[in-house]
């Protein structure tokens, strides 16, 4: 059709072309690790575009075959087969002295029942990062640790991997007897399978291994420790460290001092060691024990020595003796006047000096005066006398000594003695 002067065509045209895609999803229940897994397409692969991609987690780390031999304490052997997907993995190693599962009460649907529960505590004996594929891949592998060094007592020895990304799986080490009597998987023999559905936490349990160790025969008579000691003059206290002794049952120590050698009359029950802090502010290795001795008293000879204790058994060890002694400084008191003649009703100043070769221990002596040999009617004090106490120092060496006689004292000489007392040093000085 067309209009007068106008020709009209029609155009047909296409904005876009869709194209069809397909997602198909695969879930396989309970897959094997450590395996290849391969895929086959049937169909026009020659025209169509298929891509694969794995949209699963990575599945927890898989122990199994967890076993312990302690036949040698100082070399004890802990097997494990580990497979996991990541690396590392960090393999530790942990004693437990305690229960190793524990009872809890569980309410559902307002029933009250219980279930039985693994419990994983303990010292930390040994940790490792695994990287090595084989160690990581479902091989069998033995670790040796030294268990010598935990203090008597039955242990359980437990293993966890923690690969960083899933939850931390844990086991307990069974009898290598046992274990080689069990039933074998890919991933050894009582596998920790967290991700399997039927997976029953107390298999973690199983035939844990009981180890026993008793140090209770072999407990030292000798100790010579390792002993540091740092005196505070202003508040006259002594610092005292030591190494802990190094036989693991040793868990208490005390510090014996007297004023005679090996013959310690005072005791100080300071409590078990710790672990030293390190100028990062992190704990070392090494483990002190610490106390501070007060009230040192200068001029005295302190004899010490640290104790080791096993509270299991009684058994006690001493380190070697050692002393301290603070020099008090030597003083002595004089005066220009030693002989003074006061008429009877009259009364004499007499001064009083401190002569310090050194510097004294204690910044002040003490004075006081003894009239027990004076007359009646004779009295005496220091100038400035306020409340009794009168000080004298190498800064203000020099106090003034007031006589005084009543009119009724008979003419005679008269000693009256003067004494300076610094700590349980003392001086005469007799006018």
């Amino acid at each position: 059709d067309s209009a007068e002067g106008f020709d009209i065509a029609l155009v047909r045209r296409t904005d876009v072309l869709y194209k069809p895609g397909y997602q198909t999803y695969y879930s396989v229940d309970q897959a094997q690790m450590n395996e290849t897994w391969q895929m086959k397409v049937v169909g026009d692969t020659d025209n169509t575009f298929y891509q694969l991609s794995v949209i699963a987690p990575d599945s927890p780390p898989i122990l199994g075959s967890v076993a312990v031999d302690a036949s040698n304490l100082a070399a004890t052997q802990v097997s494990f087969q580990l497979t996991s997907d990541n690396r590392p993995t960090r393999l530790s190693i942990y004693a437990n002295p305690g229960a190793i599962s524990a009872s809890i009460p569980l309410t559902v649907n307002g029933t009250v029942d219980t279930a039985q529960v693994p419990i994983f505590e303990g010292s930390l004996v040994a940790e490792y990062e695994l990287t090595d594929l084989a160690e990581l891949g479902g091989a069998l592998v033995t670790k040796v640790v030294d268990l010598s060094v935990l203090p008597s007592g039955t242990y359980h020895l437990w293993v966890r991997a923690d690969d960083g990304v899933n939850q931390p799986v844990s086991t307990y080490a069974e009898i290598p007897s046992v274990m080689a009597a069990g039933v074998q998987s890919v991933y050894g023999t009582n596998p920790v399978w967290l991700a399997k559905d039927d997976f029953n936490p107390m298999a973690s349990v199983g035939a844990a291994n009981a180890i026993v160790i008793d140090h209770s025969n072999d407990f030292p008579t000798e100790w010579n420790a390792t002993i540091s000691t740092e005196f505070d003059a202003e508040t006259r206290s002594l610092y005292i460290e030591w190494k802990a002794n190094s036989h693991p049952d040793t868990d208490l120590y005390r510090l014996l001092f007297g004023n005679t050698s090996m013959n310690p009359t005072q005791v100080i029950t300071v409590g078990n060691s710790i672990q030293e802090i390190g100028a990062n502010g992190l704990a070392t290795d090494v483990e002190v024990g610490f106390v501070t001795l007060r009230d040192i008293q200068p001029g005295v000879t302190y004899y010490l020595m640290v104790e080791g204790v096993d509270t299991e058994t009684g058994n006690t060890v001493r380190s070697q003796e050692f002393t301290l002694f603070v020099e008090p400084g030597t003083f002595s008191l004089t005066s220009a006047q030693s002989t003074v003649n006061v008429a009877a009703g009259g009364s004499a100043t007499v001064p009083v000096t401190l002569n310090a070769d050194e510097a004294l221990f204690f910044p002040n002596v003490w004075l006081s005066s003894d009239l027990g040999e004076a007359a009646a009617g004779i009295t005496a004090r220091f100038a400035d006398d306020v409340d009794g106490l009168v000080g004298i120092n190498p800064g203000n060496n020099t106090r003034q000594f007031e006589i005084n006689v009543d009119a009724s004292v008979p003419q005679g000489t008269y000693p009256i003695e003067i004494t300076g007392y610094a700590g349980e040093a003392k001086e005469t000085l007799t006018i």
